[in-house]
């Protein structure tokens, strides 16, 4: 329960598309794993190439929200 609120709140705080809000969670364990645990993530490379993806998607959004409004 606490995962979903604390996600529902990090989407609506970041202008997150609230229907890709479990990404945010993923992502979040992806930024904190131990890479020498047994998980998906098991070497920096994997954890580096994830983190890569969710800068480019921020910068995507952002890029969105910043650009000027079309005007017809």
């Amino acid at each position: 329960m606490f995962v979903e609120l604390t996600t529902r709140m990090q989407s609506t705080l970041f202008d997150f598309p609230f229907e890709k809000r479990r990404i945010l969670t993923h992502w979040s364990n992806v930024a904190t794993v131990n890479t020498r645990a047994e998980t998906e993530i098991d070497s920096e490379a994997k954890r580096e190439a994830v983190l890569r993806q969710i800068v480019a998607y921020f910068i995507d959004i952002w890029r969105i929200r910043a650009a000027p409004p079309h005007r017809i």
